[in-house]
């Protein structure tokens, strides 16, 4: 899978990232990330890193992300 999210914090400051990610078993998955940019705090930040996923049940999932950031 591939897509872009949008990260919103409780202060409005949004963070842009693109995601690659694939099957990693039965409800799970795994992959990379890079961060694009966002709004406030986010606003010129870069990073990358990996990720993974467990679904737990309908509608819930356990995310863990590891990786590095700068901010310009």
């Amino acid at each position: 899978m591939q897509g872009y999210s949008i990260m919103t914090f409780s202060n409005g400051d949004k963070r842009f990232a693109k995601f690659d990610g694939k099957i990693a078993g039965k409800g799970k998955w795994e992959g990379t990330y890079t961060d694009i940019g966002g709004t406030g705090k986010f606003e010129r930040c870069k990073g990358e890193g990996t990720w993974k996923t467990q679904s737990l049940g309908p509608g819930i999932s356990h995310i863990e992300a590891e990786g590095e950031r700068t901010f310009k």
